[in-house]
């Protein structure tokens, strides 16, 4: 007789589980939970990672990263996640009483959970991928582990990720890899990716971004980075190649042959997120020069060329008309390159701009940046000069605008009373004893003022701003002073009736 002994089997499992929590509760709570043992792979593969999966959070929104390196405390992210430059934060996952927490409001509520700093280590654009340094590490923190190589079309990946959609933190997404292959493209940020991808079904949202794909063994095998507008459940990670690639140290935005010439030549240099070479070099005791050589080539009927580029003046408001000409004139006498305006939210830079063969030898790459460095240096100058007499004649052509009132040299002299209004608009009207009145436009560059009337040139002479409220016109060898009408004063009625509908002085 064959007994049954299923009964007996399970009351000595639950004798066996009950004393292994007894014993688990009297140690000391680890940070992370070790996974129990399920069955579902799913589950193992998720426990496992939340040791490696953080949580990232600046001024410009959240996203997620993977521990990479515990001995330099490495985060991997998306680059779009951190680019604003703002400070970043970092939170591991936390637990009370082995339940993970997963509210937004313990990490980012009005009173957060203590973040970890976290500093930019290395940055790669066009890989869209970010190093992050962290100040420290939790305890218990551990390094996801890489795959030996890319995931194969098929495969199952397994996701974390903190999304903006959902109510909770640490979310899984499972999904199926759906091919990997290079990919040329434009983020919503605007910057250009070409990297190889990993494109999947599994959904990503905002947030996710940045959060480790693993696959069933629980390793690394690419970065969440989008979802593709327009298409059903498909997304894209950066794929593990690219990853391990930029912690060994090769940065794809950074020209690595640029680099060697500049290394060879030993120039100094330090680079942006961009990939852009900035050579500062020292012109005199105040002042310098930066010199900008970005890493990206530009082509033309095939042939590919470098940009070399000097910072000349960045001004807060557009160029003079007198700098646009000099720019333009400048130019045309050049052997070499030619001065650009750019704008920058409300900033104007004026560059000198030089293209060069992008296979150019390292000597010549010398001649062509110290050529640039000269020819800045002393276009500075003349733009200096430029703009410094057009706001002079700016700042004087605004102390003329008002009402005026002729005086005499001699109090008692019988002269016919003159009232002049000038407007800001360019124009005046001048009204001369009782009944005559004069209006045109007028021009004035701080030295001399000009009255025309239609096409006559009713008045033009020096002046001399004796005060604020007084100027001298020379005419010839007659010399007449005016001064300002005060509102307050007697005489601003008399005044007023020459001023302009649209002059507010």
């Amino acid at each position: 007789m064959i007994r049954n002994t299923k009964p007996l089997l399970l009351a000595m499992f639950l004798i066996v589980a009950t004393t292994m929590h007894s014993e688990a509760k009297a140690g000391v709570e680890a940070p992370w939970p070790e996974a129990a043992p399920v069955a579902d792979s799913a589950a193992n593969v998720y426990q496992k990672a939340l040791a490696s999966t953080v949580l990232i959070a600046t001024d410009k929104g959240r996203g997620s990263g993977a521990l990479v390196d515990v001995e330099k405390r490495l985060v991997v992210t998306n680059y779009h996640v951190i680019r604003s430059g703002a400070p970043v934060r970092v939170w591991f996952p936390e637990f009370r009483d082995d339940v993970l927490l997963t509210e937004p409001s313990h990490y980012l509520g009005a009173e957060p959970s203590a973040a970890i700093a976290a500093n930019i280590y290395m940055s790669d654009p066009k890989r869209d991928l970010a190093l992050l340094q962290l100040e420290s590490l939790p305890e218990g923190a551990a390094a996801i582990p890489f795959a030996a190589g890319s995931a194969m079309p098929g495969d199952a990946v397994h996701s974390i990720g903190n999304s903006g959609s959902s109510g909770a933190l640490w979310v899984y997404t499972s999904g199926t890899v759906r091919q990997v292959y290079s990919k040329k493209f434009r983020v919503k940020s605007g910057f250009l990716v070409n990297a190889w991808v990993l494109e999947t079904q599994a959904p990503i949202n905002p947030g996710d971004s940045g959060g480790p794909v693993l696959n069933d063994e629980g390793e690394l095998v690419g970065i969440s980075q989008a979802f593709l507008n327009g298409a059903n459940l498909v997304s894209l990670a950066i794929d593990i190649r690219e990853v391990a690639d930029l912690l060994a140290g090769n940065n794809s935005t950074i020209d690595a042959e640029l680099k060697a010439q500049l290394d060879k030549l030993e120039l100094k240099y330090r680079t942006t997120e961009q990939g852009e070479f900035h050579l500062q070099f020292k012109i005199s005791e105040d002042e310098s020069q930066l010199i900008e050589i970005p890493s990206a080539t530009e082509s033309y009927a095939g042939v590919s060329f470098r940009t070399i580029r000097g910072l000349a003046l960045t001004l807060p408001e557009r160029p003079s008309p007198a700098v646009m000409e000099w720019m333009l004139k400048s130019s045309r006498g050049l052997k070499m390159g030619a001065w650009e305006l750019v704008q920058f939210g409300d900033k104007y830079a004026l560059l000198l701009s030089i293209k060069v063969h992008h296979e150019i030898s390292p000597e010549s790459l010398r001649q062509f940046v110290h050529a640039a460095v000269n020819i800045v240096s002393q276009g500075r100058k003349e733009i200096q000069q430029l703009q410094a007499e057009a706001q002079a004649a700016q700042i004087a052509d605004k102390s003329l605008v008002g009402n005026w009132i002729f005086k005499p040299a001699n109090a008692d002299a019988e002269a016919d009373t003159e009232r002049l209004a000038i407007a800001k608009d360019g124009t005046f009207r001048l009204l001369i004893g009782e009944f005559m009145t004069v209006t045109g436009e007028y021009q004035y560059d701080g030295k001399s003022l000009l009255l025309r009337a239609g096409s006559r040139t009713y008045r033009s002479g020096t002046v001399t701003m004796t005060s604020t409220d007084a100027f001298s016109l020379i005419v010839g060898q007659k010399t007449q002073s005016y001064e300002r009408v005060p509102e307050s004063s007697g005489e601003s009625q008399g005044a007023a009736t020459a001023t302009l509908d649209n002059d507010n002085s």
